[in-house]
């Protein structure tokens, strides 16, 4: 069976939410009854959260068992599972993990981690946060390391040029290696099989850590998935886990037509509720237009 791939987009409060439920209830008999079965992508742990509850409610279920031991979850967390990250590997915004980091570099260094989408910024030494910053912003984006360079110096109208980038790179990465540590990069990249070195540039690699045991894949907000985020979901739908086909339902606001085409589907389906309190009744039939101009490409 071919992967069946379905595409829902609309404004805030145009009733997308509600169309995913309806969609992750109707899959349920296809699936043997099984919520876990179903899988959620969501980018931030407060989607993640709204949609665990709304379908524990749906399902009668415990919102913990769609969390913990389903795969209601970001992608970071998908990807840590699979991995079977251990305690005391990632690199946290603890003391005892930014210790490691300043000690490692010598310098006043630290890391600020967004409670809600994982998203890792360096800061202290300007040098070594500048470096690791556009480092880590290559490893997302998965564009060429010098061109994240070029136009990060061109955003800042200062830095480090690439030889200073490279050499810190190269240093990060050691240093990891020596003491078997990761940071939430390195989580996608793993998974989805991509090596970033700072010399060598991107390569595909094996990926690691099993497929999930889910037949039913849902992204939320996939227009806001990153290149190196968008490798991890390709990974997931790829279909390839004992247990058979995977089916997929994408979750979109209006968007431009290039990210709704990121992934292509057989299906899609335009949200247009009305009665949103969230968008202003003038907002919608514009977002309705927007995201039928996507549709056509």
């Amino acid at each position: 069976m071919a992967l069946q791939m379905a595409r829902l987009i609309g404004s805030a409060g145009s009733g997308k939410t509600t169309e995913l439920i309806k969609i992750m209830e109707g899959a349920l008999p296809g699936v043997g009854g099984n919520p876990h079965a179903i899988g959620l992508l969501s980018f931030t742990r407060a989607a993640r959260q709204e949609a665990a509850e709304r379908a524990a409610s749906a399902w009668q279920v415990p919102v913990e068992s769609l969390t913990r031991e389903g795969y209601i979850r970001t992608g970071h967390s998908v990807c840590h599972r699979q991995l079977g990250i251990q305690a005391g590997q990632m690199i946290t915004d603890k003391k005892a993990d930014l210790e490691w980091l300043a000690n490692g570099f010598g310098v006043r260094l630290s890391t600020s981690i967004d409670d809600d989408n994982s998203n890792q910024v360096f800061i202290g030494d300007e040098r070594v946060a500048w470096c690791l910053n556009v480092w880590n912003l290559h490893r997302v984006t998965l564009k060429p390391l010098d061109k994240v360079v070029e136009w990060k110096r061109r955003v800042d109208e200062e830095g480090q040029d690439i030889s200073e980038v490279i050499s810190v790179a190269e240093q990060y990465e050691s240093l990891k290696r020596i003491d078997d540590r990761c940071d939430f990069s390195d989580l996608l990249l793993r998974f989805a099989g991509i090596r970033c070195s700072p010399k060598h540039g991107i390569s595909n690699v094996t990926p690691e850590g099993d497929l999930p045991p889910v037949q039913v894949w849902l992204f939320d907000e996939q227009q806001d998935a990153s290149p190196l985020l968008d490798a991890v979901c390709k990974r997931l739908i790829s279909g390839r886990w004992s247990g058979g086909p995977t089916s997929l339902a994408i979750r979109f606001r209006a968007s431009t037509a290039s990210q709704v085409h990121r992934l292509n589907a057989s299906s899609a389906g335009l949200c247009r509720n009305n009665g949103s309190c969230r968008s202003p009744t003038a907002v919608l039939p514009l977002s309705c237009g927007l995201a039928k101009s996507a549709f056509a490409g």
